[in-house]
């Protein structure tokens, strides 16, 4: 299925954009996002679901290539 393919690799490119943007400038993605500025705690969890983010983007990506698993 071609259009899972291209959905997939859409959504690997996104939620790895925004979960690398979380990692490295949590304040700055927080308030685009947002438009709340987040404080000590808001900070540490944006890191983490940063590495969330990531991870499901790399999820997207590997199961882009196999249409029959699980992830795809």
């Amino acid at each position: 299925m071609p259009i899972q393919r291209e959905l997939l690799t859409i959504d690997a490119a996104g939620e790895s954009l925004t979960g690398l943007a979380l990692i490295l400038a949590p304040e700055a993605t927080a308030r685009f996002l947002l438009g709340a500025e987040p404080n000590v705690a808001g900070v540490m969890l944006g890191r983490v679901g940063g590495v969330a983010l990531m991870a499901i983007g790399i999820t997207c990506w590997g199961a882009r290539n196999d249409p029959g698993s699980p992830a795809g």
